[in-house]
Formats: structure tokens, sequence, C-alpha cells
């Protein structure tokens, strides 16, 4: 099989045109680590089917914010059981940094009652190879397509995996062989689309294994377009991907419009009948909508064949007049950009994000006169902020047209990551609070920002108001926020606090009192935004399911619309 660093030509299609006729002898098993939405396994998941090999996908555990729940020998048996009925040919894993030790318990196990070779790829195995080949025998560096395609081609011939450019091992003397990476995939019409509600595809959760794929039946289509990102900021993982991959193609690539709304078409038609009125189409690119030729011809399909409400993501600085203006003309309804802090010298100096506050104002005002609801990306607990920062950062925030929705995270520490090396350099965190361990920790039950209530430090009080400010729906919520930016106090301060701490409980508890106080403020939301139709619409399907049922209790989850998003704040 030819090398695509040795021929550019080579593309997915012909590479799996000149697979081995051996490969529909093999057996592939794909694990995820908590991320039932995992692109890279569905991806390959569909890949190793469409060659001709029998795949399996495995979704260990789903990510919650900030409640995760811990694997349990129960899970862990339940995916060890079946790899081992299904006697693989080869395991692989899609590994990020918060889940290596659940990645090294997983492969431990799986070496147990399987001789397959273990590969790992990803974000952490692409940034760290060399700690990855400590619990794996292959690691991939960076995408991956046409180095599992070799991997498949090798393995059907019976033939040493050694080799492969992108493909990492070690020597015969444990020392790892730096194979490079692959040059990245320039035409990703050719990848084929992720696998949803496909055979072969396991979830498990709460101690059970179940086969329904969970994405094929809700009524949030989430699609990404494209992958890459024009910027490099500091606590991002393509801080250091863009550097990587200098030379090795564009970094930042995009499907065809009609390839994605393809894509789109074929999720709709999954949903049940009675789904499909209230589905809504959710871009997780990094960047959408913003050239200009694509925009113009995606607009036209999207119009034609999809006419959904749809939410994406958006670099402020990208954010313009005309590419929001079409795209609302088409179902845009909900833009979410980040801010991350409200001090220019933070943003730029210490996040290397581009943009300044007026500008920021001004893309918020853009969003305004075209009815799209902005949700702002907030990152707290930054070390390198003092009070005085936080206190501009909530009074940019009021100068935002309201309502204002907002995700509100924590600053977190990735090895390796710009912001990490700055806040090691200048004795913030020390290596200790690096180990596989302390990263999970924080990651699985402090990713988002958690209030303290009764707290008497003004920088956890400016903290509080930013996050109440995220509810701001409520008209004394922002009077309150306000007052205390104007007379900074600790009545003010102690009172926002106790709202901030019952708030968060309200938004991650499980309570029947939570559910009725997330649909309560979804409902507020609709109101405030005059989608009195689509109101009417959640309220009737509410008190359809709940009459309808036998016990007549509140329903789990959420029946307004899009209020899984206020759920994950």
């Amino acid at each position: 099989m030819l090398n695509v660093e040795q021929d550019t030509s080579v593309t997915i299609p012909s590479m799996m045109a000149a697979l081995s006729k051996d490969v529909s002898s093999l057996k592939v098993v794909h694990i995820s680590l908590y991320c039932y939405r995992n692109f890279p396994i569905r991806i390959f998941h569909s890949m190793t089917q469409k060659a001709g090999a029998d795949s399996h996908a495995f979704f260990l555990k789903n990510s919650a914010g900030n409640r995760h729940k811990t694997l349990t020998e129960t899970e862990l048996d339940l995916l060890i059981d079946s790899i081992e009925d299904l006697d693989p040919d080869l395991v692989t894993l899609s590994v990020l940094a918060p889940y290596v030790e659940t990645a090294i318990e997983v492969i431990s196990r799986v070496r147990r009652i399987s001789s397959a070779p273990v590969l790992v790829g990803g974000k952490y195995p692409t940034i760290n190879p060399q700690g990855a080949l400590k619990f794996a025998d292959y690691v991939c560096k960076q995408e991956g397509e046409f180095v599992f395609l070799e991997v498949l081609d090798r393995l059907a011939k019976g033939q040493d995996l050694t080799g492969i450019t992108g493909l990492w091992h070690m020597d015969e003397n444990g020392d790892p062989v730096d194979m490079g990476q692959q040059s990245l995939i320039q035409n990703l019409d050719e990848v084929p689309a992720q696998a949803v509600g496909a055979p072969n595809m396991y979830f498990i959760e709460d101690d059970r294994l179940t086969e329904a794929d969970p994405e094929a039946n809700t009524p949030m289509i989430f699609v990404m377009a494209g992958r890459g990102c024009v910027y490099q900021c500091t606590f991002c993982v393509n801080s250091l991907l863009i550097p990587m991959n200098k030379g090795n193609g564009k970094f930042v690539r995009i499907l065809s419009p009609e390839m994605i709304i393809r894509e789109i078409e074929d999720r709709v038609a999954l949903l049940p009948a009675e789904m499909r009125e209230r589905a809504y189409v959710d871009f997780g690119d990094e960047i959408f909508g913003v050239m200009k030729d694509w925009t113009a011809e995606f607009v036209e399909l999207y119009k034609e064949r999809i006419n959904l409400p749809f939410s994406c993501e958006m670099i402020p600085k990208l954010i313009k007049e005309e590419n929001i203006e079409i795209l609302a003309e088409v179902g845009l309804s909900e833009l979410n950009f980040g801010i991350q802090s409200g001090v220019d010298e933070i943003r730029k100096d210490t996040f290397n994000r581009p943009g300044n506050n007026v500008e920021l104002v001004e893309k918020a005002e853009i969003l305004n006169r075209h009815n799209v609801l902005p949700r702002y990306d907030i990152i707290l607990q930054n070390p390198f902020e003092t009070a005085e920062m936080l206190h501009e950062t909530l009074k940019l925030l009021d100068q935002f047209p309201h309502p204002i929705s907002m995700n509100v995270f924590r600053l977190q520490f990735f090895p390796h990551y710009p912001i990490t090396l700055e806040a090691l350099k200048k004795g913030i965190i020390t290596e200790a609070d690096l180990t596989h361990e302390k990263v999970a920790e924080m990651t699985m039950k402090n990713w988002n920002f958690k209030p303290a209530g009764g707290t008497f430090d003004k920088k956890a009080q400016y903290e509080n108001a930013i996050f109440l400010l995220g509810w701001a729906g409520n008209s004394f919520n922002r009077w309150l926020c306000r007052m205390f930016s104007n007379h900074p106090n600790h009545v003010f301060g102690l009172t926002i606090g106790l709202l901030a701490e019952f708030f968060y409980r309200v938004e991650t508890g499980n309570t029947n009192f939570a559910r009725w106080m997330r649909r309560g403020r979804a409902a507020t939301s609709l109101i405030l935004s005059g989608n009195f139709k689509e109101l009417f619409k959640s309220t009737a399907r509410m008190t359809k399911r709940i009459f309808s049922s036998p016990t007549n209790t509140c329903l789990k989850g959420t029946e307004l619309a899009h209020s899984q998003r206020a759920e994950e704040h």
C-alpha cells in the first residue's frame, strides 16, 4: 500500500480500494471514553465497516460537565466480557488527557483476555506519544484515517505494523520510535460520515450496556462541517496542533456544503416522525460560516433541503454583519462565542486571543439586531486575574443586550499547553498538579465553575456575580449584579453568592425541583425571545407526556426547546 507522505495523490477512496481482500476476515473493536458524541470513534467505526471488516464500537460512559460518574467494576466487566466474546484482531481507543487513568485501566484489563494489538489516538497521544506508549502498543500521532487503513491492510496480510508513518511504537530496547505524522487530509469529503444508529454500537452507563444510539433519538443533531482553527489560544489544544502541523497541509478544512447537507438529511431521517418537527442542528466547528463562497452555497442548500433552526460557534473577530444576516435568514438562532475575560490585556497577553471589549460589544449588538441569541464562554478561577479585572468583566457583560446566556468554565491546566507552562514558570502550579489523577479530578468534577456561597473573598464574589448574570432572564438577578458592580460591598456580595450557589444546584441537580426550575428557565427564555409558538408546543408535549405516564411523575430530561444547553450551561 502506498504511503500518503510519499505520494500526495493517495486518497481515502484509493486506499480503501487497494485494501487486501482478507480485510473482511478482521474484527476490530473501537472504544470511546466518556464521550457518546466521539467523532473519531464514530468515523472509524463507519470507515472500518466500509472497508469490509467487522467493526464494533463501544462508548464507555458519557461526559456530563461536573457530573461525571466514576467508572464502576460492573461497567468495566460489561466492556471486557464483550471484547472477550468478540476476540478482536485490533483494539483502538480515543484518549483525551482527563481520561488517561481510565484508558490505562481499560487496556490493562483488555490485555488479560486478548492478545490483539492496542492502538491509541486522539489529543493526548498526539501531544505526548512517548507517554501514551507506556500503556499502549501503538500510538497514532495526528489524524488517523490514513494510518488506520494502512494498519488494516497489514493486519489482513499478516504483516508487522512497524514502519508506518504516523504510527509510533517501542523498539526492542523499549525506547519510543518516532514515526512522525501523516499529512493532514485536505479533502474532507473523502472521510466517511460519522456512524449514527449503525449496527454494532454499544453504550455503557449506569451499570448497563445498551445498543440504542442516543444520538439517533434526540432532536439536537450535532455535526461538524470542518476541522481546525485559525487561532492559538494558550488554553486550547490548537496552540500545540497548529505549530505541529506547519508545512503539513492546510490546518483549517471544511466539508463541501453538499456533503454536510447530506449528513444532516441522513440524521433527520433517523428521527421518529414526531421528533422531526422540533429538531435543530448544532454545528460544533470552531469556525463556521466565515468563508463567503462556502456560506453562500450552504445557505441556499440549507434553506431548500433542511430548513431547521440551528446554532453554531464563531470566533468574535469573524462575526460580521453580512454573514450573520444571511445565516439568520435560514435559521441561525443561537451563536456561541468566547469572551473568556473582560480585560483586553488578559485576553491578549495571557490567552493569546484577538479582539477588544469595544469589538465584543459590537459583535453582541450585531447578533441582537438579527435576533440571534448569543451564548458567551467565560473562564473563571483564573489565577492570572485579579478581583479588579473580574469587576471589569462584570461591567462588560452588563453592556451586552439582555437576556444573556453563558457557559462558565474554570481555567484548566493540561500538560504541555502554553498556559500551563506559564503557570509552572510563575509558581502558580507545580508538576504535582499535572499528574493523570489530578487532571482527571479537576476536569471530571470541576470542569464548570462552581459558585462559592457565603464567601467574603472579593474575587470570588465577582465570579459569583458573573455566574449569576447567566440567569439574568430574572431581572432581579441583573439588578442585583449591577448594584454590586456599582457598590461592591459584602451585603450584595454575600447575597449574590447564596443565589449563585442556589442556581448552580438547580442546574446540576437531579431532583424534580431542579428539573422544573430548569424548565422554568427555558420557558422564560422563550417568552423573552418572543418565541410563543415554540413555548406552546413544548408545553403541550410536556403536558401530554406527564399525564400519559403511568406514575404521573416528573419526567427525566428537559422538554422545553434548547433547555439541554441550559442544563449544560
